[in-house]
């Protein structure tokens, strides 16, 4: 799990493995996501507590991105260390805002649709890759995982076959 602060109110949790969420229903992901939140604490020394709008987006090749925004809404002192979710599942799929197209291994190419969207290239991944081939997707990458349908919808396939 890696997170990325986007200030003291607000985070992106990026998880790889799948088996740290194993089920999107919602019963399962409120008690998931307080463990996690408990991970958070211990490991980064961030609490985590107030309203929350978390928004989960589940790729079958990446793992799960959880975007959480703190809500600023009033509560009562003796709600301080709780936390209340309302959660979002997102349709976006993750892609890959390419940096250098000719860092990336021919393998996940070749398991790849990628599109040109606004002058930057995106990939996104068809089939499953193993991990060596993902950290170096990653690592010449930058992970984009809100309004990646827009991509999708009107980006322009590239055909690298």
């Amino acid at each position: 799990m890696n997170i990325r602060i986007v200030d003291e109110n607000n985070f992106v949790l990026f998880i790889i493995d799948k088996k740290v969420i194993p089920s999107l229903e919602e019963s399962i992901l409120s008690d998931v996501l307080r463990k996690i939140f408990l991970k958070i604490k211990e490991k980064y020394n961030i609490e985590i507590y107030g309203n929350y709008n978390v928004t989960i987006y589940s790729d079958n090749y990446y793992g799960v991105i959880i975007k959480l925004e703190k809500e600023e809404l009033e509560y009562l002192s003796y709600y301080e260390k709780q936390v209340e979710m309302k959660i979002i599942i997102s349709e976006n799929q993750v892609f890959y805002k390419l940096d250098d197209i000719f860092e990336i291994d021919k393998r996940i190419l070749e398991k790849s649709n990628v599109y040109l969207y606004n002058n930057e290239l995106y990939l996104e991944l068809n089939e499953e890759i193993n991990f060596i081939l993902l950290g170096n997707l990653i690592e010449n990458s930058e992970i984009t995982y809100e309004n990646t349908n827009e991509i999708k919808i009107e980006g322009e396939l590239i055909d690298l076959r």
